[in-house]
């Protein structure tokens, strides 16, 4: 059943909907041509809003706040991103938020589980 699933529906990207190869159950899909867009944060970031910071390596269990969370109060205690707000996550956001592609939630919300 899956594989006619799968012949009736191929694994798109998520941003583009360009054909991508199958990843398998519960693979996040995203073509050669949006994955170097989509800038995932990794390493030091700021506590508060979640922006990446400059890393040296030795901020491991150090709470990181970046100037502007420094200098302006958030209404929030902490933040976290999963990808910087930019290319194909913002197009990514934007089409969940104001396009109704909802299909996009699932994927969005496990690149933050994994952040």
């Amino acid at each position: 059943m899956k594989a006619a699933l799968t012949l009736l529906y191929p694994a798109q990207c998520l941003a583009c909907g360009a054909g991508v190869a199958d990843g398998g159950a519960g693979a996040v899909h995203l073509c050669a041509a949006c994955w170097p867009d989509a800038a995932f944060i990794t390493g030091a970031y700021c506590d508060c809003c979640g922006v990446p910071l400059p890393d040296d390596g030795t901020g491991g269990a150090q709470v990181l706040v970046c100037d502007d969370c420094l200098t302006a109060v958030r209404p929030w205690t902490r933040g976290r991103a999963a990808l910087v707000y930019a290319g194909t996550a913002r197009r990514l956001i934007l089409a969940l938020k104001h396009g109704d592609r909802l299909d996009l939630a699932p994927p969005l919300a496990d690149w933050l589980a994994r952040a």
